[in-house]
């Protein structure tokens, strides 16, 4: 699921540059689309307060872009479109449609070549767990239930089950230096960042969705923190990243099994290096 703040920052990306506003409805970004899906607004989708309900697919099963759109046609509403809060993996994959319908070059393409990327580096960091392109060097093994996982990379798609919401592969420090990069204003522009951090819906617990991100009040680690988390699954992977916006400092944290999480280590050295121990 981190893999969501990456499609938020190209979702924003696209913002900046015109190519489609926050208020507008996905069913008219992407043909085809129907149901309650269709009358979500991108903000809507951003920050989980679409209302949509249910799955449009699961992980590893093929899923093809024709069949995601109907999949995603069929979710049904929960709530009133932006009067609530509900986690959604499916509408960060019709993000991802909206990127592969506007970006000019399809999603993957987007991603690799636009957000993917640090500055002063004219390579990609990471890539996708399963296709292309890929993650360069060996892939950790996570574990699950004590054994190695059966998805080790090598699913052969199609992938739209997965796109946009958790599809993403790198190492830590790429991860902690993209996110970095990113709060700085040196992968989407200073504009879009503003925008992203400006774009939110307040829990009323301290905790606030921002496209892509959850901000955190100074109560769980001593100062104001955005932070993103994502794991379980069949990869047997788990991870967090953390962006500290008052010493501009990064974290991310991964772990290859259950039995110790990244967000568990996260809790326990949070705040000693919140304070600067």
């Amino acid at each position: 699921s981190v893999s969501k703040s990456f499609t938020a920052a190209a979702v924003l990306d696209l913002v900046d540059a015109g190519a489609l506003a926050l208020d507008d409805r996905a069913g008219d970004l992407v043909p085809g689309l129907g149901g309650p899906a269709a009358e979500a607004t991108v903000e809507q989708l951003l920050l989980h307060t679409s209302g949509l309900s249910g799955s449009h697919g699961d992980d590893h099963v093929p899923l093809d872009r024709d069949a995601a759109i109907a999949a995603l046609s069929e979710l049904e509403s929960s709530f009133g479109p932006g009067t609530g809060f509900g986690y959604s993996n499916s509408g960060y994959t019709l993000l991802a449609l909206i990127i592969d319908e506007l970006s000019g070059s399809g999603y993957r393409e987007y991603m690799a070549a636009e957000i993917m990327r640090l500055p002063g580096s004219d390579g990609r960091i990471g890539g996708f767990w399963d296709g292309e392109p890929a993650p360069r060097g060996d892939k950790a093994v996570g574990l699950v239930d004590g054994a190695p996982a059966a998805s080790l990379g090598d699913f052969a798609g199609p992938y739209w089950a997965m796109e946009g919401n958790g599809d993403l592969a790198m190492t830590a420090s790429e991860l902690a230096a993209w996110t970095a990069a990113l709060f700085e204003g040196e992968v989407i522009a200073p504009e879009a960042v503003e925008l992203l951090t400006g774009t939110v819906f307040d829990q009323g617990d301290g905790t606030s969705e921002i496209p892509g991100w959850v901000a955190l009040d100074e109560t769980a680690y001593g100062v104001p923190v955005y932070t993103v988390a994502g794991g379980g699954g069949d990869t047997g992977h788990n991870a967090v990243a953390v962006w500290l916006p008052e010493t501009r400092r990064s974290l991310a944290i991964t772990s290859n099994t259950s039995e110790i999480t990244a967000s568990e280590l996260l809790d326990a050295i949070g705040p000693a290096l919140a304070a600067g121990e």
